[in-house]
């Protein structure tokens, strides 16, 4: 039997990229990417952001923090990951984020233009 864990977002980052250095001086990071969806009912008309927090590799993480800022339109391809934990009270929590194989800059934030270096998919 076959199975697939794979995620494909397109969507703004909600703030920049945070990245994270340890003891080693190996990195990592996380971003926050929404998306959103419209649709209308009546006359009214409902806008709905889900918010991802997506995880970044050391390579990843050099690419966002260098390009990708707070507004920015990102594609981000990955697998879904389960956190768990158990609170301080003793109640336990889930969550699910995304770990990123593949991130890249889409269009700049409202159409500032891109830099040279900068990596598009227009």
């Amino acid at each position: 039997m076959c199975s697939l864990n794979e995620v494909t977002l397109i969507g703004r980052l909600g703030q920049d990229p945070k990245v994270i250095v340890k003891d080693d001086q190996t990195s990592f990071g996380t971003c926050q990417v929404g998306t959103n969806e419209t649709w209308k009912v009546g006359n009214n008309v409902t806008n709905h952001v889900e918010w991802h927090t997506v995880n970044l590799n050391q390579a990843q993480v050099t690419y966002a923090a260098k390009y990708l800022h707070q507004g920015d339109k990102v594609l981000v391809r990955g697998c879904l990951r389960q956190k768990q934990w158990k609170d301080k009270n003793g109640v336990f929590h889930k969550a699910f984020q995304i770990q990123a194989h593949f991130v890249k800059l889409v269009c700049k934030k409202f159409g500032e233009p891109v830099q040279n270096g900068e990596t598009t998919l227009d």
